[in-house]
């Protein structure tokens, strides 16, 4: 996949709170997408920054991403789930820990979800 084949969605970041930063909002999202269906795009891009390993935060980064995700889907678009930790964060390999057990939960739900 080529960057010309991802939309890269979002525009830009919230400040950090419980030691993430969430999307800040995304105008007119729904026709962008349907746009992006119609030119060919496969897939999206979204950045999320997790700073430290705050379970709450991490749960409203995992959160975000899969409500944005399964917008994706629905216009028939791959969603590329990527939220990073900090390479410099302190709590690097917590939050890593926290961050997969968060998206092994939603993953779950959203194949409980699709049955």
């Amino acid at each position: 996949m080529s960057v010309r084949d991802r939309l890269f969605l979002d525009k830009g970041l919230e400040g950090e709170k419980d030691g993430v930063q969430l999307l800040k909002p995304i105008p007119d999202f729904d026709p962008l997408l349907a746009r992006a269906a119609e030119k060919g795009i496969f897939g999206t891009k979204m950045r999320l920054m997790i700073a430290n390993a705050d379970p709450v935060g991490i749960a409203a980064v995992v959160k975000q991403q899969f409500a944005i995700g399964r917008q994706i889907l629905q216009r028939g678009l791959v969603p590329i789930i990527d939220p990073e930790v900090l390479i410099k964060s302190q709590t690097k390999e917590r939050a890593e820990a926290i961050l997969l057990e968060e998206s092994l939960g939603s993953l779950q739900d959203s194949i409980t979800i699709r049955r």
